[in-house]
């Protein structure tokens, strides 16, 4: 059993952080690294699987009770029952809610928000506004159905401090209209689970508490980023970084990024044959904003009709490289010799040059020069990431961004190694198409490293976020590349 120390807030102890204990040892944890008790919420016991997803949490005091989840085998939250008698189920975008063994529709999704039984046989259509990282700002219904929303048709509104808990004061109303159940899915569009006194956020793949800015169980992922604490939440910059299946963080080059497909070899989702992909594909809608992923000098503004289309390079220190291709032709923001920083806005993605649909298409290579940057032998492959984690850190020039996260998106995302068939032009190996939009939306695919010669290996979907380091984090051992991948949701 490993012992956490405790936590300490002066404050009003009525919202936020509850400070429901005054002992030097509030915190327990397993010796994977999941929390089995908290004192501060009463939480005596958590019990968990194979995935380190709790399956019954055990709470004594004024909420005492017990909650227990039952997930399939990829970690997917298929049931939540409560000791109170109720219980709600999760089938894909459905979810249901009541008691137990009779539980009702509530609501599913639909692409602006989501939709509610009416009770007369149809369904009431709510929508959503929603920030650049997920999170659910805004609620709304026509109710009078008279083609327009006024204040009094607005069903929730919620603000949210940098790691996840709500403003107090002003956006506190709820109205009578809003379904109880999906009211709950807020900060990064994740269900907030308050039974029991709980306050977490299920992000899929783990549970954060949004009050102390913190995992209670580790990253899935995190011996790949074993040089930070494996309980703080988007590499401690919640404005750059956003952390949506509870894997690892991603910067936000493009808003509401997945990755859709490996660096290297890989099936081509077109001709069908295995070619060499020397970059990664983000989701990205025609028109969506595209951000430098670090600072640096914009050297080449290009144009490449069957390959990159629009594309633009940043240089960065000690030889590096980013590239950003498929740009709408209209939506360059910068020229050559201007200097960027980190998360500015340089372009808006398209549909151009050999794309297959809308997506950015981006790289990293390391040349000595910008004729270098088009070779193949130049792009960074994910097996030589932990000897560029180390060049990273020594070059001053470096952005926080690049140096504390950028290279572990990298190590994790890279997916596997292989020949990049990029040509000396810089074009990918795709002939001009009719677009089809061939864009994975379930998630990031990870896969094994290094790829074999043969029989190339099927990508497997990850899975889903959590806060401030814990103050005596678990220590993680170093470990050397090898295969790994995420549970899937």
């Amino acid at each position: 059993m490993i012992d956490q120390l405790r936590a300490l807030d002066n404050g009003n102890d009525t919202y936020g952080f509850v400070d429901g204990a005054d002992s030097s040892n509030e915190y327990s944890y397993d010796a994977n690294g999941n929390m089995t008790s908290d004192l501060n919420k009463g939480i005596t016991d958590i019990e968990y699987n194979y995935l380190n997803l709790p399956t019954k949490v055990t709470v004594a005091g004024a909420n005492s009770g017990t909650i227990d989840y039952v997930y399939d085998a990829t970690g997917t939250k298929l049931r939540k029952m409560i000791s109170t008698g109720t219980e709600t189920l999760y089938s894909g975008n459905f979810i249901y809610e009541g008691s137990v063994g009779n539980a009702q529709l509530q609501f599913f999704y639909h692409p602006e928000g989501y939709a509610t039984p009416d009770g007369m046989g149809g369904y009431d259509y709510v929508y959503q506004y929603r920030d650049h990282l997920g999170n659910v700002r805004l609620s709304y219904q026509d109710i009078d159905k008279d083609g327009s929303v006024d204040n009094s048709e607005i069903l929730q509104e919620r603000s949210y401090y940098p790691f996840g808990l709500e403003h107090r004061g002003y956006n506190g109303n709820i109205s009578a209209f809003a379904n109880s159940v999906a009211r709950k899915f807020m900060f990064g569009g994740k269900e907030y689970q308050d039974e029991l006194g709980l306050e977490w956020y299920d992000v899929s793949a783990r549970n954060y508490d949004p009050a102390l800015g913190r995992w209670m169980n580790i990253d899935p992922l995190a011996e790949q980023m074993y040089s930070y604490s494996p309980y703080n939440y988007g590499f401690d910059n919640p404005i750059y970084f956003f952390d949506e299946d509870g894997n690892i963080p991603l910067p936000m080059i493009v808003n509401y990024s997945r990755v859709s497909s490996q660096f290297g070899l890989r099936m081509h989702p077109i001709h069908k044959v295995y070619k060499g992909h020397g970059g990664m594909d983000l989701v990205a809608p025609t028109g969506s904003n595209v951000n430098a992923a670090a600072r640096g000098k914009v050297v080449k503004v290009g144009w490449d009709a069957k390959g990159y289309g629009r594309y633009i390079v940043i240089q960065h220190a000690d030889g590096y490289y980013s590239i950003y291709a498929h740009l709408e032709k209209s939506g360059t923001m910068v020229k050559v010799g201007d200097n960027v920083s980190n998360g500015q806005l340089i372009a808006t993605s398209g549909n151009t040059g050999g794309s297959t649909g809308p997506h950015l298409h981006f790289e990293i290579a390391k040349a000595k020069s910008l004729s270098g940057v088009f070779k193949k032998e130049n792009k960074v492959h994910p097996e030589s990431i932990y000897d560029l984690d180390q060049k990273l850190h020594g070059a001053t020039n470096f952005s926080y961004i690049f140096e504390m996260g950028f290279d572990l998106f990298w190590s994790v995302y890279g997916g596997k190694s292989g020949e990049s068939s990029d040509s000396s032009s810089g074009s990918e190996p795709r002939t001009s198409v009719n677009p089809v939009n061939t864009i994975d939306p379930v998630g990031p695919v990870i896969t094994p490293t290094p790829l074999p010669t043969v029989d190339p290996i099927i990508p497997v979907n990850p899975g889903p976020p959590n806060p401030t380091p814990s103050p005596n984090p678990l220590p993680i051992v170093p470990p050397k590349p090898r295969p790994d991948s995420g549970n899937g949701f």
